[in-house]
């Protein structure tokens, strides 16, 4: 084969690391090793199989790459794999590593490779987050051993897979952090809205976007956030400003009031500095947080959370979680359904729990409890 031109190596690097951004990741560039390089199987192993899990592969065959279901996923079969424990990030062959004739002999080879019409096989095993991560391509016998040129682009390419699967195992664990984070926020009722360096709205959270579209305190104007208030709008907008300015080392953490053109109430706010990373940073960064609370929405406690913490039974958590609300015990009892005496009961069990004996002071342990989760 002709020798892979600067601009071809150029272009197939790139979709390496636009891989972790496709729908299947690294889908464009396995793919592209089956078209060119005359492989029938190109292969990233991105989590090895364990007795508790299946592996996690990506598997290119000819034009078709998908996450592979096959039973080499699972850990009887991918255990059994000879082809494994090579020298890190180094391109190597099963009869370098355990000879010719112990490879073409093994029940690995025959029972699962060659009924797929693979005859030859070439890779490197890499690590990725500490995870074992495998680069496998296959051919037939009719495709002949592989050529040097051939083993030159994938040994190029190893550590660019390598860097690749880095950056998407950083990129997954910050948006499963962030997720993580936004729900825990909107369960609480808690609004997020992140500003870019010039105070312009980057990001929305679900609880922040019911919050706003009342109109009733704050909004969105254009990109920007504001008080509906006159007299509020200079008081939130230089807690912005302040935010925007802090210094790196010194974040600004600054709470404030926002009270409502209907005046049944204020928005609770905090704004807060984001701080800025040790590196060039681009446009548009995260700069401050805003986050809005609405004290009109009762935050009630999860069933299984109080039953968690305080041993409740799942009656006495109902209850709770009725008084934590704001209800009486004479209004929790009847919502519930259940008498006087019976509420008496349970409150005492309650208190018993949690180690108050008046109902102010359980509503603030509950209270003070949960916000604190």
């Amino acid at each position: 084969m002709r020798r892979l031109s600067a601009d071809a190596l150029s272009s197939l690097i790139g979709e390496i690391y636009e891989g972790p951004l496709e729908p299947v990741p690294w889908a464009s560039s396995l793919r592209w090793l089956t078209l060119h390089l005359d492989f029938s199987w190109a292969v990233l192993v991105l989590r090895p199989a364990s007795r508790s899990q299946p592996s996690l592969i990506i598997q290119a065959h000819h034009q078709e790459v998908t996450v592979s279901s096959n039973d080499y996923i699972f850990f009887e079969r991918y255990s059994a794999d000879p082809f494994t424990g090579l020298p890190p990030n180094q391109i190597t062959t099963p009869e370098e590593m355990l000879g010719a004739e112990q490879w073409y002999n093994h029940p690995f080879f025959k029972e699962h490779l060659l009924p797929d019409d693979i005859y030859y096989e070439m890779g490197a095993d890499f690590r990725a987050r500490l995870s074992e991560c495998r680069f496998r391509v296959c051919r037939p016998l009719r495709g002949g051993p592989y050529t040097a040129e051939q083993r030159r682009i994938c040994q190029m390419l190893v550590p660019h897979f390598q860097r690749a699967v880095e950056l998407h195992s950083m990129l997954y664990i910050g948006e499963a952090e962030r997720q993580l984070y936004a729900s825990s926020f909107d369960h609480l009722r808690v609004g997020t809205v992140i500003l870019d360096e010039r105070g312009t709205v980057l990001t929305v959270s679900e609880a922040a976007r019911e919050i706003l579209a009342i109109r009733d305190g704050l909004a969105l104007e254009n990109g920007t956030l504001k008080a509906c208030r006159k007299e509020d709008a200079c008081g939130f907008q230089a807690a912005i400003d302040q935010a925007l300015r802090a210094p790196p080392d010194v974040p600004l953490i600054k709470g404030l009031s926002v009270k409502g053109l209907s005046h049944e109430g204020e928005l609770r706010v905090l704004v807060k500095s984001i701080t800025r990373l040790q590196r060039v940073e681009p446009q548009r960064r995260p700069a401050a947080a805003v986050f809005i609370r609405d004290p009109r929405y009762n935050v009630e406690p999860s069933l299984d959370v109080l039953r968690m913490l305080f041993d409740f039974t799942a009656a006495e958590a109902r209850f709770a979680r009725l008084l934590a609300s704001g209800m009486s015990m004479e209004e929790a009892g009847k919502r519930l359904g259940i008498t006087r005496n019976t509420c008496k009961s349970r409150l005492q069990a309650i208190f018993a729990k949690t180690g108050v004996t008046r109902q102010a002071a359980l509503v603030g342990v509950l209270h003070d409890t949960f916000v604190s989760l």
